[in-house]
């Protein structure tokens, strides 16, 4: 995967206030022990949390200071998780292009043919 992706994934959990800084994620760490299909699926289970932590909070109190602090966390969650899909996708194509046994008409592998070289 492009190290510039993971570059932006991370800009994304990366949050500055001003004064303070703190990651909400660290993308590198993690995927020192996880796939980047894990992470993906980590971003979206959080990105799940808190849009039901949101739901809660409106349901409870719309004036609530803090449905700012989790729409912004939820959106900064949501882009990174798209641009690790994207960038996920984006590598498939590319290696399943580079494959010559690849077609790209039907999506999958094909058997080379009896006796042909690859």
């Amino acid at each position: 995967m492009d190290s510039n992706a993971l570059e932006i994934v991370q800009e994304f959990l990366d949050v500055y206030d001003g004064e303070n800084s703190y990651r909400m994620v660290d993308v590198e760490l993690l995927l020192l022990r996880q796939s980047k299909e894990e992470l993906l699926e980590f971003l979206d289970k959080l990105v799940a949390s808190y849009s039901k932590l949101l739901k809660k909070s409106i349901r409870y109190d719309k004036t609530d200071w803090r449905i700012n602090d989790i729409v912004a966390k939820r959106f900064r969650l949501k882009m990174a998780a798209n641009t690790l899909r994207n960038a996920i996708a984006t590598q498939r194509r590319q290696s399943e292009t580079s494959n010559p046994h690849f077609s790209p008409a039907c999506g999958k592998m094909q058997k080379p043919l009896e006796g042909a070289s690859s």
